[in-house]
């Protein structure tokens, strides 16, 4: 170890969790020293309870100056293929010739999955682009607005929030329920504005835009089993500051 410097031996400052999704969980390694980049950081997990541990991907070193933005020193990465709703326990080993070795587990829990229907539903059945518009300029945390087959001519939009035992849920019939934006060059298919908003087995199409959850800071939308057709920039668009987004087949 003669000549070795202090500032070559690796050191772990902090560990960060990344929000997790339904399947995966991030980590951030934040370091200090190891100048030489000889260290690397392997991962294992394993479900909470469990004695075994699984390996997972080694993490990858981050390249501050490679970026044109503030990024800290650090190891990331994540681990693929986890259940949903699951608490697992990460391993995290740092390895340096150096003698910056040390040794972190931390705790995090993947998503959960979206509940499919409200705890109390109320059910509004449509079937005509007027009806539609209706219930939508309507609704209030619990409905499902049940879109039946069919071309509706928008473009739509809503403003109104559910909660997320609560939902509001656009349905349709699967793809053979088409919500058209007429070409519009400026416009969203289906424009909503709030939380815990769910669109689910329908067609979006021909439109600027096909879905946006347009509300700054909105939480739980999900967007799940949608066919989009003919739209210029984004088929499902969320907003600034928004959490807890799932979109899915």
């Amino acid at each position: 170890m003669d000549g070795v410097g202090a500032d070559d031996r690796l050191e772990i400052l902090e560990v960060r969790l990344d929000r997790p999704t339904l399947h995966n969980l991030g980590v951030q390694v934040l370091i200090d020293g190891d100048d030489d980049r000889d260290a690397h950081v392997s991962l294992r997990y394993r479900q909470q309870e469990e004695v075994d541990w699984q390996p997972g991907p080694p993490l990858l070193r981050v390249w501050p100056e490679t970026v044109w933005i503030d990024v800290l020193q650090q190891f990331s990465g994540s681990v693929f293929d986890l259940e949903p709703g699951t608490a697992y326990e990460i391993e995290l080993e740092a390895h340096d010739p150096d003698g910056g070795g040390e040794r972190r587990v931390v705790a995090a829990t993947t998503r959960p999955i979206p509940r499919s229907e409200p705890k109390i539903p109320q059910l509004v059945e449509v079937n005509t682009s007027s009806q539609l518009h209706l219930a939508l300029g309507a609704a209030v945390l619990g409905h499902v607005i049940h879109i039946r087959s069919g071309i509706y001519d928008g473009p739509f939009a809503m403003n109104a929030h559910g909660t997320a035992d609560n939902p509001i849920v656009i349905r349709g019939h699967g793809a053979e329920t088409i919500l058209d934006g007429g070409d519009c060059s400026s416009c969203d298919v289906l424009d909503l504005q709030g939380s815990w908003i769910h669109v689910e087995d329908l067609t979006v199409r021909s439109a600027m835009r096909g879905l946006r959850f347009a509300t700054v800071g909105a939480e739980g939308n999900v967007a799940r089993r949608l066919h989009v057709f003919d739209i210029v920039h984004a088929s499902a668009r969320t907003w600034n500051s928004a959490t807890s987004i799932c979109v899915t087949m």
